[in-house]
């Protein structure tokens, strides 16, 4: 539910202002989506205290994922796999990525008993 203000929000502080300057459509969608991705990957970062691409990368990606499904081939079940399979392969990956990059920065290099280890 959290969801739906956000939308709401977008669409009237972001999206209609766009299109009232000219935009076309899809541009105005797309800054949308370009905006809706750096805020997440700026959220994810505050607590991790690192800034890497994962999330920013794969709300990006949600663009020519909608345009592939969109053609007549992958309408049906196989568009929905496709879909599904981003949403369940898809967040895992990108918290994998964060945990590796995060376990590398912060606990790459060990010290127990005044020797220094790497992992």
């Amino acid at each position: 539910m959290w969801n739906i203000p956000v939308h709401r929000w977008a669409i009237r502080h972001i999206y209609h202002p766009l299109k009232l300057r000219g935009w076309h459509r899809g541009m105005a969608t797309m800054m949308v989506f370009f905006l809706s991705a750096f805020f997440h990957e700026y959220l994810v970062s505050i607590p991790l205290l690192m800034l890497r691409p994962w999330a920013f990368t794969a709300m990006l990606f949600q663009i020519p994922l909608g345009i592939i499904t969109a053609i007549p081939f992958f309408k049906g079940q196989l568009g929905n796999v496709i879909v599904w399979s981003s949403i369940v392969l898809g967040q895992p990956v990108a918290i994998l990525m964060y945990m590796h990059d995060y376990y590398w920065t912060n606990w790459n290099n060990l010290t127990y008993n005044g020797t220094t280890t790497t992992a």
